[in-house]
Parts: C-alpha cells; structure tokens; sequence
C-alpha cells in the first residue's frame, strides 16, 4: 500500500464496541510493505465505552513488516475515556511496528489522553510510537505531543516500549508526561537498542 502526497483533515470517533484495534487516519492494520510519503494529516480519534483498545496512532494503527516514511506530519488528540478494561500500544505516529522499517522526518503534535484509574490496565504509550518490536531505523523525528495517561506504565516522549535492536539519530521530544510508572523523556522502557 501507498500513501503519497496526502492531505487528510477529519476525525474518527468510536463509541460502545467490545473492541477497538488498529485503528488510524491513513491506515489501520498493514502486514507487510506500506509507504507513506509526503502527507499532512489534522485528525483526532476517540473512543468511547470501549472494553479493551489496542494499535491506535494518528496515522497507522499497527505495521507487521516494512514501512518506508518520509515526510510525514500528524496533528490532533487521541483521547480514551475511563470505560475501557485494557489499553495497549497507542502512538501519535503508529501504535505498532515489528520490524525492518525505515522512518524518517516526521512530526507529531497534539494530545494523548487517558484515563486516571486503577481499574484500568495500559502499557505502551509514546508521543511518535507506542511500541517498537525490532530491526528498524529512524532519524529526524519529532513528538511535541502531551501525554496525559495518569495511570499508564510504559511511557516515552518517543516511544512508550522499544525492544530489541533498532535505532534513532537526530530525534527529540519536548511534550509534557504525566504517566504512572516507567516513564521517559524519549522511552518509557527500552531493550538491546540504541539511540
């Protein structure tokens, strides 16, 4: 699949599922070799009385293999309310990504919004990507993204869980973070990588 030369402006709203998975303005669920070049996107999600709410991100929701990006900028919120049981891997770029991708100058700006409870489990938030699995590489990205998740474990400026080898140049965040535990400017939690 390709995204070239987009421009999106919209909002998606979700209310009263079961679930909610892999969900984003371009695309929500892509197993292998997705490009996107040159797009502005101005989109907000929200999800409301919604159990369990997994991949969310302003432009994708979840990446199985492969995702060339290029100039690439995301603006708007993402905003879950207090019904939901279980929130996993939600990112202001992608939710998801596994592995071999190569992403390049990209920016995203706005909110992520979660609730403050204890009756609620989520892991995994990031101002760009709410998690990074391995093999890929990243330079230039941006996240001016506040993180409201009071009670969230797992989360970064950039991403909230990066495991095993991937890689980072030139990229920064400068959101403000209020989360519950594993917190990090640039990753809440990271294994066997570099940046």
């Amino acid at each position: 699949a390709s995204f070239l030369n987009c421009n999106v402006y919209g909002s998606a709203s979700f209310d009263g599922y079961a679930t909610v998975d892999s969900i984003g303005s371009l695309f929500g669920y892509v197993y292998n070799d997705v490009t996107v070049n040159n797009c502005n996107v101005e989109y907000d999600i929200k999800i409301e009385n919604t159990k369990h709410v997994d991949d969310i991100g302003g432009i994708g929701g979840y990446v199985e293999y492969v995702c060339t990006m290029d100039e690439v900028a995301w603006k708007g919120n993402i905003t879950i309310d207090d019904k939901s049981e279980s929130i996993y891997d939600i990112g202001g770029i992608i939710g998801s990504i596994y592995s071999d991708s190569f992403i390049e100058n990209v920016t995203a700006e706005g909110l992520i919004s979660m609730p403050s409870t204890e009756s609620v489990s989520y892991n995994d938030v990031g101002g760009l990507f709410g998690y990074i699995e391995d093999y890929n590489v990243f330079n230039n990205c941006a996240s001016l993204v506040d993180i409201n998740a009071p009670s969230a474990n797992y989360v970064g400026g950039i991403v909230g869980m990066l495991d095993e080898e991937n890689r980072f140049y030139n990229s920064y965040s400068c959101g403000e973070i209020n989360a519950y535990a594993n917190v990090g400017g640039f990753a809440g939690d990271s294994s066997c990588c570099g940046y």
